[in-house]
This record gives structure tokens, sequence and C-alpha cells, in this order.
């Protein structure tokens, strides 16, 4: 059973030190390599998130060092691999 992505985009963000207001996950289907699109409001601005057998993140505005979208797409990876 595949684990649904709030839990562990939850955990992937705190794990940064981002908070996260408001997550609105769509598409989400464990049967379709657990694909989905979300929209996280957090305490760095707007993330979108896309899984579509990798993760990518898109910031609305310029992130605070060291973060970097990439940091958010590795920490996702990670939380990903551990919830299964």
């Amino acid at each position: 059973m595949a684990t649904a992505p709030a839990s562990y985009v939850y955990k992937a963000l705190a794990s940064l030190g981002i908070r996260c207001d408001e997550l609105a996950v769509e598409g989400y289907n464990p049967g379709v390599f657990g694909n989905f699109g979300a929209v996280a409001k957090t305490s760095v601005g707007t993330l979108r998130i896309i899984y579509d057998r990798e993760f990518w993140v898109e910031a609305d505005q310029p992130l605070p060092p060291p973060l970097s979208e990439q940091s958010i797409v590795s920490a996702l990876d990670y939380a990903k691999r551990i919830a299964l």
C-alpha cells in the first residue's frame, strides 16, 4: 500500500525547518506510480510540488539560504523513501 503524499511532504518540509501552513494535494493515484501535484503554502512562500516518478519543486519567490528547490527535492525523495 502506498503512503499518502501529505504525510511525507509535511515531514520533508519540517526536516528543512519549513513550516507548512496549508497543503493541497491533487491527482494522487497510488495505482499510477503515486503521481500527484501539490501546492504548499509555507513559511518560505508558496511551493508547487509535482511527483511524476521524480519530484519537481518551484518556489514563487527566492528561497532563503541555504534552501534551494533542489534541497527540497532531496528532502522529499528521502521522506518518500523512508515512508514506504
